[in-house]
């Protein structure tokens, strides 16, 4: 049981913007040394809620109390100097450092105006052993993976807690923001984090940000559920049994829906058509993948899983274009893909969705450009069609139609996409393929940093294509979601097609919960 003495209050905190209240008279408090978990929708207030309290931006009326002490934090670095330091969901890595630069940013240990390079390299190397991150302190932080970088983030905010112990000046127990930590890891390395947040405890006191249900019961000390800028409840979860279902319940205001995941073995049963749409043959690509086979038909969501390294993603990556293999063809509708790119994948009718919206979004362009991008040529006037002249009354045509269809929020047509919602992103991009007509789908991480509420539409959206006859390829890293959602699974191991898993297969995974490793 963890102490019950207040680190840090949060009384009354109220945010506007252009009269909206975004967080509405909101309190919180948390103890020394626990994990508390901050859960609610997209637009619940939590982005609002950290970047108040990591000094990004002001809060209108309230106050904040740090060891009974009021404060207010002007800036990220007034924060830190606080003991307040954030690990943000889109990353804040600067890619022409190397990693112990990036590590010791600000605290750099210098003797006169001379760094001292080889003990910074040494405190680095310390760090990553202590928090079993495999990278070299000279590596630049462009070179590292994505899993590798979002640890490196982790580790810069616990290099402070070093630092401060180190220097004798902590006078406060630090309290780091975790902001969808685990997006990027794979299992083992979510595993690894998890484990080294239960021995930094005694350390530090951690605010820990996720959509992944079963990750926040599983983590936290305790948990604060937020809707609509108000505190809807704080549960202690060593006095409180908090299931999946009551969580998620809380989250969004109702009960979680039997069709959650799939009920596609029996309701879209009869859309499934076993003709072959795309077919995959002996794919091979040197140090990635090997004598990859199989079919997707007509109608079904076909999930590949695996570790991180396994293969998958590339494998999804090859279907869409991005990557071209070594050896081996694609089929699509009986016709060999002799091209090779995203967008001429596009044209086949191979779309492509990842839970990375950086990759995909032109976030200063509008929803309806963004919307229309893979259909440019049904948006060309009729006139000046000759000389490539588009009219913008069908481009926002056809965005008003996806957007209505998908529920995007807000559905300001010619409001940026960067200016929304992770779970909006995903639908931008959902909305650009079926747009197109596209009648197979790479879904890759679709669901990632995505909450609770937008999820359970997605997914709907997902059975629906299905429904309709369009071919889904799942490849996520959530081993529920892959059990949950497909009709076929394949085990990927070591770039190889290790296991094949039918529909009676899934049937029995689903009723264990996806208590079972692939």
């Amino acid at each position: 049981m963890q102490s019950s003495e207040h680190l840090l209050e949060m009384r009354e905190i109220t945010k506007a913007y252009a009269g909206f209240r975004v967080l509405d008279r909101l309190s919180l408090n948390l103890r020394r040394n626990e994990i508390m978990s901050i859960v609610g929708q997209n637009g619940a207030g939590k982005s609002t809620l950290m970047k108040i309290l990591c000094g990004a931006i002001p809060f209108d009326s309230g106050e904040i109390l740090l060891n009974n002490r009021p404060i207010r934090p002007k800036d990220p670095h007034h924060a830190e100097e606080l003991g307040i330091s954030m690990v943000y969901q889109e990353g804040g890595l600067i890619p022409d450092l190397r990693v112990y630069e990036y590590l010791f940013l600000g605290n750099e240990d210098r003797f006169g105006r001379s760094l001292q390079r080889k003990k910074m390299k040494e405190d680095a190397k310390g760090i990553l052993d202590y928090l079993h991150i495999a990278a070299d302190p000279d590596t630049y932080l462009r070179d590292l993976s994505a899993a590798t970088a979002k640890m490196m983030e982790v580790a810069r905010s616990f290099s402070t807690i070093e630092i401060a112990e180190k220097s004798g000046s902590q006078k406060t127990t630090p309290i780091i923001i975790l902001d969808e930590p685990t997006a990027a890891l794979s299992l083992e390395e979510k595993q690894s984090l998890f484990k080294r947040l239960e021995e930094m405890r005694s350390r530090a006191t951690f605010l820990f940000i996720s959509h992944v249900t079963s990750e926040v019961l599983r983590v936290s000390d305790r948990v604060c559920v937020l809707r609509d800028g108000k505190k809807v409840g704080s549960f202690d979860l060593h006095d409180t049994h908090l299931t999946e279902e009551a969580l998620h319940q809380l989250i969004v205001g109702k009960v979680r829906g039997e069709d959650y995941y799939s009920t596609k073995l029996s309701k879209f049963q009869e859309a499934v058509n076993k003709e072959a749409v795309l077919r995959v043959n002996n794919l091979s690509k040197e140090r990635l993948y090997q004598g990859v086979t199989f079919d997707v038909h007509k109608g079904e969501i076909l999930g590949l899983y695996g570790t991180l390294g396994s293969g998958k993603t590339e494998i999804g990556k090859t279907i869409a274009g991005i990557l071209k293999q070594d050896e081996g063809y694609i089929e699509k509708d009986g016709k060999r893909l002799e091209l090779s790119s995203l967008s001429e994948r596009a044209e086949s009718g191979i779309g492509y969705l990842s839970g990375s919206h950086e990759e995909q979004l032109f976030p200063l362009w509008s929803i309806s450009r963004n919307i229309s991008l893979p259909s440019l040529d049904r948006m060309l006037s009729t006139f000046f069609r000759v000389i490539g002249f588009l009219d913008p009354s069908k481009e926002d045509e056809l965005a008003k139609v996806m957007v209505k269809k998908l529920d995007v929020k807000p559905p300001d047509i010619g409001k940026p996409s960067g200016e929304l919602s992770g779970g909006n992103k995903q639908k931008i991009v959902l909305a650009r393929w079926l747009a197109k007509n596209t009648d197979v789908l790479i879904l890759v991480n679709p669901t990632a940093g995505v909450d609770v509420g937008t999820r359970e539409e997605l997914y709907e959206l997902f059975r629906e294509m299905a429904g309709e006859g369009r071919c889904l390829v799942l490849i996520s890293d959530d081993l529920d979601e892959v059990i949950g959602l497909s009709d076929r699974i394949l085990a990927i191991e070591y770039g190889r097609i290790s296991k094949s898993f039918g529909e009676e297969d899934i049937r029995k995974l689903r009723e264990k919960e996806g208590a079972v490793a692939l």
